[in-house]
């Protein structure tokens, strides 16, 4: 038996194996692709706070001079 056919079934499966790794593949890239963009998305907030949080504290400190 292979693919979940029967014996003595001579049809194709209705999706090869070819076809399946393929479309496993792109949904592992797709969620890979989602996880990047998420961790840049986090990134570039991360990095938008600290560069507010340096130009309050330069400010205050120019304030307080």
């Amino acid at each position: 038996m292979v693919d979940g056919m029967n014996e003595g079934d001579t049809r194709k499966p209705s999706r090869s194996s070819k076809q399946q790794r393929l479309e496993a593949f792109e949904e592992t890239s797709r969620f890979a692709r989602q996880a990047a963009d998420e961790e840049r998305r986090k990134r570039e907030a991360k990095t938008e706070r600290l560069r507010q949080a340096r130009l309050l504290a330069k400010n205050q400190d120019a304030q307080g001079s």
